[in-house]
């Protein structure tokens, strides 16, 4: 996926917006789930690199990494983090958003190249060609034009409803 394509941008936006979900729901639910710090980041993390390839799953991991140390981890416990034994948990949070980016990044670059495009701007240019083989409708069998898909409205940055 190109670094300049604004589908890529998008995407990588998308994928930071995660960890500030989990942020909310582990402040909403934290009496609950307490000590369990990056218990909502590893599945937002997940999401983030899902969605966002390497470049939204790093930046989730930094911003997840940054989130739980500063609101969550007790400042003694920060303290001690200097000692291999404390940070175990942070090391391997991590080195888990890591992979999970690389992971999914490959996993999408194969995905586009298994199905022939070059990458999203490919696939945008030749999103006419879809209309042959797929017919998107609504519950009640009208057929919606081109123009009114998601990827061609995505494509348009169209910020209309439904």
């Amino acid at each position: 996926m190109s670094a300049n394509s604004p589908v890529s941008f998008l995407r990588t936006i998308v994928a930071v917006l995660r960890p500030l979900l989990a942020l909310v729901l582990q402040w909403m639910f934290w009496p609950y789930i307490q000590p369990y710090v990056w218990f909502l980041f590893c599945l937002a993390v997940f999401l983030s690199s899902w969605i966002g390839g390497l470049s939204g799953g790093l930046a989730a991991t930094v911003l997840s990494t940054a989130l739980v140390l500063y609101l969550f981890v007790p400042p003694e416990v920060l303290a001690a983090l200097g000692r291999p034994r404390n940070s175990l948990s942070l090391v391997v949070f991590m080195g888990m958003g890591v992979l999970f980016s690389l992971f999914h990044e490959r996993l999408n670059r194969t995905a586009v190249a298994m199905h022939g495009f070059d990458g999203p701007d490919d696939y945008l240019r030749r999103l006419p060609e879809f209309t042959d083989t797929f017919e998107l409708t609504t519950l009640d069998g009208t057929v919606f034009p081109l123009e009114q898909w998601p990827l061609a409205r995505a494509a348009r940055r169209d910020q209309g409803s439904g």
